[in-house]
């Protein structure tokens, strides 16, 4: 399920009368405007985004637009009130249906949102700081609860919002879920910048990691922007939004990721979930060792290594027979998840970092070569035994060299009895010719991040 969640408040009438109000106040306490009052009262209507709620309406419904979503998730509207003309002219489309908590009096106030044709409604549950909202995604059948969450920066109030949602969870075993919106904490210390750590601090990171693990929820890969929230003058960032979602719904989703916009029109970065799912091509395959206590095992390899029939000299029947995440980078300015993309640009770092900047010149005209004995030079052209072979496999430890294609010296060794005769007539053929198959000598590199959600390649 697509899901946006967007922590952007939204400026209606009384929102102009608050703006006058804070003027009136300020001029109380000695300030003074060189221009039109009303061009600051304006500037005050804006001061969270450029172009006040026409603009963040009409940003929000670009994101529907461009992500086709089904679910809308908004924290602190600013509305103590809402309608269906006020959501569908949000959306821009009116078969919505929608909850609204008011807060106190339009702070706080949560808005939930859903596509009818995407989302059968069947329930909802209202509480401190949340909304739940049960139902039917109709594309996978699945019954499933999406919670929408707005916390306050009081650690009691966090801490009785846990558990209220802990005991929520409880009673909806049964159903698959998500929970989204700004927890306004935390997990770990590199999730802020320009916020010196205090005890408190850490008491609210350890009570929101213990509520996560508590109830099995999985944060879900971020893609994008390492924060999510923003001081105006951009000293001070947190990560305060964030999607947590049950393994269930990871199990009808795969591959979801919550993917942060560009700060727009808020101090919060919009943040739209997916599920998206591209086509890297084969991926390596891999032994698994627990294969090998599997009663029949040898008997199948047996059987199916001996059905096939397969077309070519015997190395690349060797190879055919064996072979049965960065996954995104920013590419000026953009995000982008396109596999061929992300090829380039890797080869791209690669060759930079390992271009040489000067020539190195090597010289072997004085170095005296010393030769092999004839009988020694005899034996290295002379053909490959089977027992020459197997001694040299048997060398091996079994969990290296998982190759080709990831069938390791364990595999080769326990089914030596099958994959002899193909393994000598590969060997004997790559003597005769002097080659070797490419595909018997091809590797797979990993690049391991060593930090969490990585965005770029530095």
């Amino acid at each position: 399920m697509d899901v946006v969640l967007c922590n952007n408040q939204l400026r209606f009438e009384e929102n102009v009368e608050e703006s006058v109000r804070i003027w009136d106040a300020g001029k109380h306490l000695g300030l003074r405007c060189y221009g039109e009052e009303e061009a600051v009262i304006g500037e005050l209507e804006c001061m969270e985004g450029p172009g006040g709620g026409e603009t963040k309406a009409n940003y929000l419904k670009d994101i529907v637009a461009k992500e086709g979503a089904e679910f809308i998730c908004m924290q602190e509207t600013k509305i103590s009130s809402t309608s269906d003309n006020i959501c569908f002219s949000l959306w821009g489309d009116n078969n919505i249906g929608w909850v609204h908590s008011e807060g106190d009096n339009g702070a706080g106030s949560i808005l939930s949102m859903w596509h009818k044709d995407k989302f059968c409604y069947d329930s909802h549950v209202i509480g401190n700081g949340f909304i739940a909202v049960v139902g039917q995604h109709l594309k996978s059948s699945c019954t499933c609860v999406v919670v929408n969450v707005y916390a306050t920066c009081n650690y009691r109030d966090k801490a009785a919002l846990w558990e209220a949602l802990t005991s929520f969870k409880s009673t909806h075993q049964n159903m698959i879920g998500c929970f989204c919106g700004n927890f306004n904490v935390v997990r770990r210390e590199d999730e802020r910048k320009g916020i010196r750590g205090s005890s408190n601090q850490k008491k609210e990171m350890s009570g929101f990691n213990c509520f996560i693990d508590t109830n099995c929820l999985v944060d879900i890969p971020s893609v994008g922007k390492k924060y999510t929230w923003f001081k105006s003058n951009g000293t001070t960032k947190s990560r305060l939004d964030r999607f947590l979602v049950s393994e269930e719904w990871l199990l009808n989703c795969p591959s979801y990721k919550q993917y942060v916009q560009p700060r727009v029109v808020s101090d919060h970065c919009a943040i739209v979930a997916k599920s998206w799912v591209k086509d890297w091509g084969p991926k390596p395959f891999r032994t698994i060792y627990v294969w090998f206590m599997e009663p029949g095992f040898k008997a199948y390899v047996k059987e199916k290594w001996c059905s096939y029939c397969v077309q070519g000299n015997s190395i690349s029947r060797l190879w055919s027979r064996l072979k049965n995440e960065i996954k995104s980078v920013e590419v000026g300015g953009q995000w982008c998840e396109e596999p061929e993309v992300v090829r380039r640009e890797v080869k791209s770092v690669f060759e930079k970092r390992f271009t040489t900047t000067q020539e190195f010149g090597v010289c072997l005209g004085s170095v005296e070569f010393k030769y092999l004995p004839l009988d020694v030079s005899i034996r290295m052209v002379s053909s490959f035994t089977e027992e020459e072979v197997k001694e040299v496999v048997w060398q091996c430890e079994g969990s290296k060299s998982p190759r080709p294609n990831g069938f390791n010296f364990t595999f080769i060794k326990n089914c030596w009895d099958y994959l002899k005769s193909d393994i000598l007539e590969a060997m004997h053929l790559s003597q005769e010719t002097g080659t070797i198959s490419n595909e018997c000598n091809a590797s797979f590199i990993a690049l391991v991040p060593k930090v969490r959600d990585p965005s770029s390649l530095d």
